[in-house]
């Protein structure tokens, strides 16, 4: 099922939160298809998925996201997926009954890659759609045991409610509930949604990409995102700087082991800084664009489908003469039609390998340095072993000379250990 298949009569609510949180979980307590549930940090929600359900005699729509901590993907294409998701919902008309965001009440706080995943969440929804969002908090099993776990869960709780954290998403209608890991509690969540959903939400990134026309690097949620990746490239472009400054120390005192090491954490910071840059320019695309975007990526999935079953079906001899040949040349007309597509896409990454072939150049003009001092100094030690032979020899045959040298060694000692 997909955004097509959805009509303004459709019950849809999104379900959201960090890897881990329980989404998929939370899901498939309720939905009639298989839902792929994860027991790792590892994501298993790599795209947008639907499931259905019934809720008395109607049809609920959930809406299973990734995380913005996703292990596999940029903050930058969540945020495209799910922008590209909630928009094209809204642009035909299908309104959210409203937003399940899951928290694991086993967190001791909200910190890290949480917190900035929280913050997104927030732009997406803005003041608006604040009033449509459930905030449940799961993992409550591994607490209840004792009586100190409900304490430090209830703690926790309570922590969660400050400014900071869902404080002002409190102030603007959002709701707590406490999810058991049970199908009856995760009915009675969706229950409680439905009865206050009136009109339905409407989200900040919903109207700032359909009615305003922005740019996703323009929306609330992009600026966020776009804040963060420039903070990310400040300290990535602090720690080349200190592996510079260290690198032409370890040259200086001729250390290769500390250089080697310290030239390996300077390319992957520069790989880091370079992925950045790339996922910034990537986010100025407006909601065409992403739908061209979202329309290559389907189609090419599809392609990939479609090559698949015609290998299956030569390997078993099924297709014969001429339907081969047709299907042959019906995959070529498909990688062409896929090649024109991906254009945009191959351009977006030319900024990663321009980046990449700084880098490269960045590097081979350190490794010719280190080179050159190498050589440098060998010449030195080479020199002053000359210059001992030298000494010694003069000394043997002349001992007036010698004397001389004595004299120099005991006032000039630095002259000594040449």
């Amino acid at each position: 099922m997909d955004v097509a298949s959805l009509s303004d009569d459709d019950i849809v609510i999104a379900v959201m939160g960090v890897t881990g949180s329980g989404k998929s979980t939370f899901i498939s307590l309720l939905a009639a298809q298989s839902v792929r549930v994860g027991h790792s940090l590892a994501s298993c929600t790599a795209d947008i998925g639907i499931y259905s359900f019934s809720h008395g005699d109607r049809t609920v729509h959930l809406i299973d996201t990734p995380g913005f901590d996703d292990t596999s993907r940029s903050d930058t294409e969540i945020l495209k997926e799910i922008a590209f998701f909630l928009a094209a919902l809204y642009a035909r008309k299908v309104q959210l009954a409203g937003i399940i965001h899951l928290h694991r009440i086993t967190d001791p706080r909200i910190q890290g890659s949480a917190l900035k995943s929280l913050h997104i969440f927030q732009q997406l929804c803005g003041e608006r759609g604040l009033a449509s969002v459930v905030l449940a908090t799961t993992m409550w099993a591994g607490l209840d045991a004792t009586d100190a776990g409900r304490q430090t869960g209830q703690q926790r709780l309570q922590d969660l409610q400050k400014p900071e954290f869902w404080g002002g998403m409190l102030q603007h209608g959002s709701r707590i509930a406490r999810h058991d890991g049970t199908a009856a509690s995760a009915r009675a969540i969706v229950a409680s949604l439905l009865a206050d959903a009136t009109s339905g939400a409407v989200l900040d990134i919903q109207v700032q990409l359909v009615d305003e026309r922005r740019t996703l690097d323009d929306t609330a949620a992009g600026q966020l995102v776009q804040a963060e990746m420039r903070a990310a490239r400040r300290r990535f472009e602090a720690d080349l700087r200190e592996y510079q400054a260290g690198m032409e120390l370890a040259l200086q005192q001729q250390d290769r082991a500390t250089l080697e090491l310290l030239r390996r954490e300077r390319e992957d910071a520069e790989r880091r800084a370079a992925r950045l840059s790339a996922d910034s320019g990537r986010l100025r695309v407006s909601l065409q664009e992403l739908a061209r975007e979202k329309g290559a990526g389907d189609r090419a999935q599809a392609q990939a489908r479609q090559r698949q079953a015609v290998d299956d079906a030569a390997a078993t001899g099924v297709w014969r003469g001429g339907s081969w040949l047709e299907s042959q040349a019906g995959a070529g007309r498909c990688e062409r039609e896929g090649e024109n597509r991906d254009r945009h896409r191959c351009q977006m990454q030319q900024l990663w390998l321009d980046h990449r072939r700084e880098a490269e150049v960045r590097g081979e003009r350190m490794r010719a340095m280190e080179r050159q001092l190498v050589l440098v100094a060998e010449k030195a030690e080479l020199e002053r072993q000359v210059l001992r032979r030298s000494r010694r020899t003069v000394m043997r045959v002349n001992p007036v000379a010698a004397l001389c040298q004595g004299l120099l060694d005991l006032f000039m000692p630095w002259e000594g250990g040449r």
